[in-house]
């Protein structure tokens, strides 16, 4: 049975989507299936239309623009024309209203609308997470992070964030010489990633154990819309739990503790 642009609006609604508040979405609309007009870009303009609606004048949408098939090319970067990459058609969507402000970083990126929206945004940080990225500026206002048809650990980058925050052993800070256009000119600039390293021995568990203790403690909501379910959770409590988690584990993100020990070298 098809979903409706009232079924968005309450779905979105008995989440935490009100007045005033940031939210960061995330999404895949595949699992929900049929919305009720097939036509064009119907289903994207509803969920558009429904969060600016319950976020009012003064919330702030934000979505992941990321555009990592960049790294390690000479394709230049336009934080106005480059389009995303594997995050979702409403994520590309909402990057093309003229309203949007990006952030500025060739592989991980950021669109935002709203009065907060140029707070997230602009002046950041050359690195993809820590201080002064939009993922640290989001998770400091205690966001609404909103996982549309997907699992949260599926869509998940905040877990990033704490890596970097907490120096996990088996990842280094990596300079990426990039290509991109600012102020209308070419330029060639450093960018950082978090990177792991190769030769560890390492598999990624795709945030399994963590989300496992999460669950356990109800942080993340989630309520059904068409065939699938929308996910959410406070950005800020996932930041202070999953510290605390690595706190205790500093492997916790990986399936198992590395094999081998570069670091220590």
């Amino acid at each position: 049975m098809a979903y409706s642009f009232d079924d968005i609006l309450e779905t979105y609604a008995a989440l935490g989507v009100d007045q005033a508040s940031v939210v960061y979405v995330t999404s895949d609309l595949v699992p929900l299936m049929v919305y009720e007009d097939m036509s064009g870009t119907a289903v994207l303009e509803a969920h558009f239309k429904a969060l600016l609606e319950l976020l009012g004048p003064e919330g702030t949408l934000v979505v992941p623009t990321g555009s990592t098939n960049l790294c390690n090319t000479d394709i230049v970067f336009d934080p106005a024309t480059t389009p995303v990459y594997q995050v979702g058609q409403l994520s590309e969507f909402v990057r093309r209203q003229p309203e949007a402000l990006r952030s500025f970083h060739p592989f991980v990126s950021y669109a935002a609308i709203g009065p907060q929206a140029g707070e997230i945004t602009q002046n950041v940080s050359r690195h993809a997470f820590g201080p002064n990225t939009p993922e640290g500026r989001m998770a400091s206002m205690d966001t609404l992070s909103i996982s549309i048809g997907l699992y949260p650990r599926h869509t998940c980058s905040t877990v990033h964030h704490v890596e970097q925050i907490m120096a996990v052993p088996y990842r280094y800070t990596k300079e990426f010489m990039h290509p991109v256009m600012r102020d209308g000119e070419k330029t060639v600039e450093p960018f950082y990633l978090h990177v792991w390293y190769r030769d560890c021995g390492i598999e990624r568990s795709n945030t399994k154990w963590i989300f496992q203790h999460l669950d356990e403690t109800d942080l993340v909501k989630n309520y059904p819309l068409g065939a699938g379910h929308v996910y959410a959770y406070s950005m800020g409590n996932f930041v202070k739990a999953v510290t605390d988690l690595m706190t205790e584990d500093i492997y916790i993100w990986c399936d198992r503790p590395p094999t081998q020990s570069p670091w220590r070298e």
